[in-house]
């Protein structure tokens, strides 16, 4: 039952927030890739 009421909200919620949650979710990943890939390239050299 829990679950079906997570799914029942998420279903609403996707309609409005998961475009501002994938961007804010994209931007986060972006800056946290360059920052792992920077790491790794202070590491090489």
């Amino acid at each position: 039952m829990y679950f079906s009421l997570i799914f029942a909200f998420d279903f609403l919620y996707l309609l409005c927030l998961e475009m501002c949650i994938y961007r804010i979710w994209a931007s986060n990943i972006g800056q946290w890739m360059e920052e792992i890939l920077g790491r790794e390239t202070d590491r090489k050299y």
